[in-house]
């Protein structure tokens, strides 16, 4: 009797789970208990089945959690996003911050297949992340964006910064504190993304994209 209490209990949640999909995305005001607003995008959209996903997750993390160095996640990541398809399988995105600043290229990927299957699809969580140095920039971030324009010939088409933010970006000597900045290039299917010292001015990263 108990089995078949156990399995029909599963029943219930799994065809939750997967019909939930069908349903339309709603604003989530709601973040769970001990997670700030911040916690999320300005008007994050999530369907009933990216929230089932996601607290799923969350409670993954409460057990498995410290085997990653992930031992208060309220304050170590940040929602990034969450893809799901028509089969109930989801994938949550979460990103690496420190003290309220993103990591770059820090994040933790989970793949939900059911209420109770959680699997990690990739961990960049860098546990030992730490600043040795000033939190307030001496190259502020229009000076970033500048030198970026002027560093660009007009025909590269970088005219304009689409996405700047602070963040901290882990080298071999150490953790930095950057402003990594993108633009997208009005010449042709390419993208830019650099970051610059906030105390140096320096580029210490480049990378150029081919955009489909």
């Amino acid at each position: 009797m108990r089995t078949v209490f156990v399995l029909a209990v599963c029943a219930v949640l799994a065809l939750t789970f997967f019909s939930a999909c069908d349903r339309s995305p709603t604003k989530f005001d709601d973040p769970p208990d001990s997670y700030p607003d911040t916690w999320f995008p300005p008007n994050t959209l999530l369907t009933p089945a990216d929230t089932i996903a996601l607290v799923t997750v969350l409670d993954w993390l409460k057990v498995h959690g410290d085997e990653y160095g992930i031992t208060a996640p309220a304050s170590q990541l940040r929602f990034v996003h969450v893809d799901s398809d028509t089969t109930g399988r989801a994938t949550v995105n979460l990103g690496q911050i420190y003290h309220g600043v993103s990591v770059f290229h820090k994040r933790a990927g989970f793949q939900v297949y059911a209420p109770d299957r959680v699997y990690v699809a990739w961990m960049t969580f860098d546990p030992e992340v730490s600043l040795d140095v000033s939190v307030t920039p001496d190259f502020s971030e229009a000076e970033a964006i500048r030198k970026f324009l002027d560093s660009h010939p007009d025909e590269m088409g970088y005219t304009e910064v689409h996405d700047s933010e602070l963040m901290i970006y882990a080298r071999r000597t150490g953790y930095r504190l950057v402003w990594r900045l993108y633009s997208n290039s009005t010449t042709g299917d390419a993208a830019a993304e650099f970051l610059y010292d906030v105390h140096t001015g320096v580029a210490i990263y480049h990378h150029y994209y081919a955009v489909p």
